[in-house]
């Protein structure tokens, strides 16, 4: 997107994930990455997106722009969404002093995630998901998918069609 002239022409941009996703390892850092590499000035040249202005992008413009309070406030008491990185996974080499903020920007992936905070709620410690057992879920869940698909001959015979039309669909945007 042309997110240089929208922002100058006074648009708000937001960042969000759907189905249009880098590729399918669900992991937002990466996409964040991506999407600050996209819209910021080539080499050391000012202008482009900041990192302070991408974290903008996706993390207040995106939550106003699914109709959501756009935060921002980070208090006792406020119902925090918080995603805490391990520093130390994330500067792994330790050379030289390194702004934390470049890291996120250069390296982070969702491999760095220690805990994360939703609504004030811990959800993930240690990069483990609480209250849950994510992998049986998942597992639970391709079991019912594979039960309730007996014959999948139907749909195997209609995929190069389906598939041919999906792409069609994306080319051009993604």
């Amino acid at each position: 997107a042309p997110v240089a002239a929208m922002r100058a022409a006074g648009v708000d941009v937001a960042m969000g994930l759907d189905g249009c996703a880098l590729d399918e390892d669900d992991d937002g850092l990466r996409e964040l990455r991506l999407f600050h590499l996209l819209n910021h000035a080539r080499g050391f040249a000012g202008g482009g997106l900041t990192p302070p202005e991408t974290l903008r992008a996706a993390c207040a413009v995106g939550r106003a722009g699914l109709g959501l309070d756009p935060g921002g406030v980070l208090a006792p008491g406020m119902p925090a969404d918080i995603l805490c990185l391990d520093l130390n996974r994330l500067d792994r080499d330790a050379l030289t002093p390194v702004d934390p903020r470049d890291l996120l920007f250069a390296r982070a992936t969702r491999g760095e995630i220690v805990d994360i905070y939703a609504r004030g709620r811990r959800v993930v410690a240690e990069g483990t998901v609480t209250g849950a057992d994510l992998e049986a879920l998942e597992r639970d869940l391709r079991q019912q998918y594979r039960q309730a698909m007996p014959d999948k001959s139907a749909l195997i015979d209609a995929w190069p069609a389906i598939a041919g039309v999906i792409a069609e669909h994306y080319r051009g945007c993604c």
